[in-house]
């Protein structure tokens, strides 16, 4: 569990990787937020190896465009019928933190599953 200095340090990291980038009409907070849950504040395995800061897999209506980068087979929880299972996914490895977020923005603006959360 991260510490109260390694969340206020990792929220800031995120904030600096966001720089100016256009986030496709979500609110920084949101990205910020979605960011620290999904890596435990930058400490899973896969944020601080990987850098894929949000569980973004390869396939499974994730694949917009193809998927041509570095990918890492790793078991994940996922909840299938109301019951949280152990499966094998793949997800996607990025070089930086900064690429993860342009994939992430990507996804969610190029993907109808995605697209309405832009309006919200």
């Amino acid at each position: 569990m991260a510490t109260a200095a390694q969340r206020t340090a990792y929220i800031a990291q995120v904030a600096d990787a966001i720089g100016g980038m256009s986030l496709g009409g979500l609110l920084p907070s949101v990205l910020i937020a979605q960011a620290c849950l999904e890596s435990g504040y930058g400490q899973s395995a896969l944020a601080a190896t990987y850098h894929n800061h949000f569980g973004l897999k390869v396939g499974s209506g994730t694949n917009y465009g193809g998927w041509n980068g570095q990918r890492i087979p790793l078991k994940t929880g996922e909840m299938v019928n109301g019951q949280k299972v152990t499966v094998n996914g793949t997800f996607k490895c990025f070089g930086s933190l900064q690429q993860c977020i342009i994939e992430r923005n990507g996804l969610l603006s190029s993907t109808n599953r995605y697209r309405p959360c832009l309006k919200e």
